[in-house]
């Protein structure tokens, strides 16, 4: 068991912060605009993690729980998903997520 947490901490390296920078720089690297006026941010990033249940999701965010304290990090897959998810409708993607609130 404790190979697997070693193995996913590796692989889940980003925090949520670099998360958001990390997809706003491949959006911009890709020259894709999100049809939200505030761009990627914290709140559309929150909408993401809800909306795909992706604290669930091991192969996209790691548990870490130190006492009763927890926080997650991200893998690259995760960004890679969330860029391949905006790229398929760019326009209505923030819209969508609200939508299912």
């Amino acid at each position: 068991m404790e190979n697997l947490n070693e193995k996913l901490v590796d692989t889940h390296k980003y925090s949520y912060e670099s998360v958001v920078i990390s997809v706003q720089e491949r959006l911009k690297k890709r020259q894709i605009k999100l049809g939200y006026e505030k761009g990627f941010n914290t709140y559309v990033l929150s909408l993401v993690i809800d909306f795909y249940h992706i604290k669930f999701n091991e192969k996209y965010a790691y548990e870490h729980v130190i006492g009763k304290q927890h926080h997650f990090t991200y893998s690259q897959q995760f960004i890679d998903f969330i860029v391949s998810e905006i790229e398929k409708a760019p326009n209505n993607f923030v819209e969508s997520l609200k939508k299912s609130k």
